[in-house]
């Protein structure tokens, strides 16, 4: 029996992290397994790249996003009477903030709830949603499916499933690559961290490494070197928190040598200019997309035990690890660079140019969109 499934388009999502949801649309219209519709919660870019791959969905507000719709009170009701009227099988939703939406709507009805769950649990709505229950709840990350286990709530009737996310190779703007080569790398070596701005992001030992650097090491060695961020702080706190680190480059005078280029849609693009992109964040954050994608774009990753690349970096075969909760997590990052910059062993430039080559390798093969594809008609098939 074919499953009618409702996706909830995760539009707070930049759409190379949401083309998943196309992907499993199409197939399913392809094989004639399931029934997939796609429900757009307001006017979304996304919506012209649907009609034109034909296909079915549905906008729930289709008048100009506004700060405070009151329409937004009723959205609870329409997507109840969308599901009532279409009578979906499963709805699936992305993130916290959905499924909690999702759940109110589709309260003493049987349709069955998936969570996709592509953040740890930090938030407290994220801490709510572990307490409501769903049919099974889906991981981009082992390291976020075993801390979302570890955490306190209700554990799903279905379980806990591991989805092996597909990346794709995106197509290079080479006028945007130019002025970024120009503006920043200019012959020197680009180091870039990535991820939104605040006290968990490892930001702050990105910074100290950078002055560690400085210190350390000669002028010439250090001038070799630039470094950006790409990202931005999203509340209050992390305002905060950017003004308490913006004070401390001014302390360490490093002014000139990082750059807070804020959130880039293209990331890819930068990661192809980027030469080495670390992860320093102190929680296990899913990064799995921005990891992946710089991979793809030949970006050597430096990251520390706590997240996400773990998964995909073995030392020295496909990255560099380091140990996260070290006394000094910067210090042993500054080595890295130093050898890096100077290619010194285990990092001569046959190394590093084996390293890419295995880290592309792995993430093609464990990481593409017929496994994608696979794992998730598993999931279904638990339904139907």
């Amino acid at each position: 029996m074919k499953c009618k499934i409702l996706y909830i388009f995760p539009s707070h999502l930049p759409l190379s992290e949401a083309a998943f949801v196309f992907d499993l649309a199409l197939e399913q219209i392809e094989t004639a397994i399931n029934l997939p519709h796609l429900l757009f919660l307001e006017e979304n870019s996304s919506i012209e790249i649907v009609r034109r791959k034909k296909i079915p969905f549905t906008v729930l507000e289709q008048k100009k996003k506004s700060l405070f719709p009151i329409s937004r009170i009723f959205w609870f009701y329409k997507i109840r009477k969308m599901i009532k009227h279409h009578k979906f099988d499963v709805v699936l939703a992305v993130g916290a903030n959905h499924f909690l939406m999702l759940f109110i709507s589709t309260l003493m009805q049987k349709t069955k709830r998936i969570w996709i769950n592509h953040g740890a649990c930090h938030g407290p709505v994220s801490l709510i949603a572990h307490f409501i229950p769903c049919y099974l709840t889906l991981f981009f990350s082992n390291v976020v499916k075993e801390h979302s286990k570890n955490a306190f709530g209700i554990i799903p009737q279905g379980g806990y499933w591991k989805i092996p996310l597909a990346v794709y190779e995106n197509e290079i703007d080479e006028s945007v690559l130019q002025a970024i080569n120009h503006k920043y790398k200019n012959q020197k070596q680009l180091i870039g961290m990535v991820g939104d701005i605040s006290q968990d992001s490892g930001v702050m030992t990105f910074v100290e490494m950078i002055y560690l650097l400085k210190k350390t090491i000669s002028e010439n060695l250090f001038n070799k070197f630039n470094f950006i961020v790409v990202g931005t702080a999203k509340n209050k706190q992390d305002l905060k928190f950017l003004k308490k680190l913006i004070n401390k480059i001014h302390l360490y005078q490093l002014d000139k040598h990082i750059h807070f280029l804020g959130e880039k849609e293209n990331k890819h693009t930068y990661f192809n200019a980027i030469d080495l992109l670390v992860f320093a964040n102190k929680k296990a954050l899913d990064v799995q997309c921005d990891l992946m994608q710089a991979i793809l774009q030949n970006t050597l990753i430096v990251t520390n035990d706590l997240s996400w690349p773990v998964e995909v970096i073995d030392n020295y075969v496909t990255g560099i690890k380091y140990q996260g909760n070290a006394q000094n997590p910067a210090l042993l990052i500054k080595e890295i660079m130093v050898n890096y910059v100077e290619k010194k062993p285990p990092l001569s430039m046959s190394n590093v140019e084996s390293i890419l080559v295995n880290a592309k390798e792995k993430i093609l093969s464990d990481y593409n969109r017929e496994k994608m594809i696979q794992k998730f008609n598993e999931v279904f098939a638990t339904i139907s």
